[in-house]
């Protein structure tokens, strides 16, 4: 998907985005979640700008393949719903946000899905630009 993040741009349904994470218990990445602003949602959900998290543990760890990218072997997964409404600059920022907060922890996380591109593309150049 090649395309620029512009605001106001709302999002498609098939736009999505999980966050795999290297971290083996599920309370200390929402720890990490919570430190970085997001709040009880409901039940599982966390809320953290215009995302929805359920933090849950990777159901495929430990059956990847060779040829496999590590991630998918990480024990936990970000699970996000974007919430409705919400513009596609706005996400991409959440969706970087939320990452950098595991990195910076010194953490491997992974943006895996529609938008990964882009949430790439915006830390290279929120690291570039300060």
């Amino acid at each position: 998907m090649d395309r620029s993040v512009t605001p106001n741009q709302l999002l498609n349904a098939e736009d999505y985005c999980d966050i795999y994470v290297d971290c083996r218990y599920q309370d200390v990445a929402e720890e990490v979640l919570k430190r970085l602003g997001a709040v009880k949602a409901g039940r599982r959900s966390l809320s953290y700008a215009v995302l929805l998290i359920d933090v849950v543990h990777n159901d495929y760890q430990g059956h990847g393949c060779v040829d496999a990218p590590a991630f998918l072997d990480w024990p936990t997964v970000l699970e996000c719903e974007v919430v409705a409404g919400a513009d596609f600059a706005e996400v991409v920022s959440a969706f970087a946000s939320v990452l950098a907060a595991f990195l910076r922890g010194g953490r491997q996380a992974q943006a895996v899905g529609e938008i990964e591109e882009e949430i790439r593309r915006y830390l290279e150049e929120t690291e570039a630009s300060g």
